[in-house]
């Protein structure tokens, strides 16, 4: 699995026009290649996840299984106690996904509705670190959506994701740095919701800026005011007033500011880093906090 898939996935995304016209009910029992194992898996809170794999994958699916408590439990020390959820779990043969779904053959992953589905190959060799990032990208939506009652801006839900995988795609960087030289950064609003509505030439540097928005939420505030804002979400408050309340700035001053933040990054030699492992140990971590006034 090739650490393209980022790239593929955005690009999915960005055109489709209408997500329920694929057909995302793969139809794993009538596969002409595997039959298929399910297994039920119970996480910390009450989270409930069903894994569905072929048999052939499943040694793969118990390594999974392994790590993905792990990952729930990794995130319940970031965010505090997540709202038990249900999700999907789905390894399926590369072949029946693209057929059965459509979509073009570099989408290396999707969460949707609930589900998490991951095509691999019966004939190449699995990349195990590819595929725990992806399961890792993909796990943490799910995770945000039960945290957020499914309200978390566009942008700050991908943006976590992609600091979730623990490395960045290597094609976000020029993309985001190459926008920032010709345009302004793209405004949080039209991230609100996803990026599906955007051009498609906006979409690579949408999630670029979406990751440095993110990690810049991250270093200036802390997870607890991240935990905070999920919870005011969650409460029903209207994201306006939770972003005030947990941040203690409204959400076109972040903005402002990060605007200036994005701009010195693009004409420096910085990059953007992550430092996921550390989080996770340590909680938060407060340099290289944007300068809000």
């Amino acid at each position: 699995m090739s650490r393209g898939w980022v790239i593929g996935l955005m690009l999915f995304v960005a055109l489709i026009k209408d997500p329920t016209s694929i057909a995302f009910a793969l139809d794993t029992k009538n596969s002409p290649k595997a039959s298929y194992n399910t297994s039920p898996m119970s996480l910390g809170g009450g989270s409930q996840l069903m894994l569905i794999s072929p048999n052939q994958w499943f040694p793969l699916a118990e390594k999974l299984s392994g790590y993905l408590e792990k990952t729930h439990d990794q995130f319940a020390k970031l965010y505090g106690e997540i709202p038990a959820f249900q999700t999907t779990l789905r390894l399926i043969d590369a072949e029946t996904f693209y057929k059965e779904t459509g979509a073009p053959n570099w989408t290396n992953a999707m969460y949707y509705r609930g589900e998490i589905t991951i095509p691999l190959s019966f004939d190449q060799e699995i990349e195990i670190d590819d595929l725990f990032r992806s399961v890792r990208h993909e796990y943490t939506h799910a995770v945000i959506n039960a945290l957020s009652a499914g309200r978390c801006p566009g942008w700050l839900d991908e943006g976590l994701a992609q600091w979730a995988e623990g490395t960045i795609n290597p094609a976000l960087e020029p993309s985001l740095r190459k926008w920032l030289y010709f345009n302004n950064p793209i405004s949080l609003d039209m991230l609100q919701g996803g990026f599906t509505k955007l051009e498609t030439r906006m979409v690579p540097p949408a999630y670029g800026q979406s990751l440095f928005a993110a990690k810049t939420v991250i270093h200036s505030f802390g997870f607890n005011q991240i935990q905070g804002y999920f919870k005011s979400l969650r409460s029903g408050d209207t994201k306006q007033s939770a972003f005030s309340k947990s941040f203690e700035l409204s959400e076109s001053g972040f903005e402002k500011a990060l605007g200036k933040s994005l701009k010195r990054w693009a004409f420096s030699k910085e990059k953007i880093e992550i430092n996921w492992s550390k989080h996770v140990h340590t909680k938060d971590e407060m340099a290289h906090s944007v300068n809000f006034e």
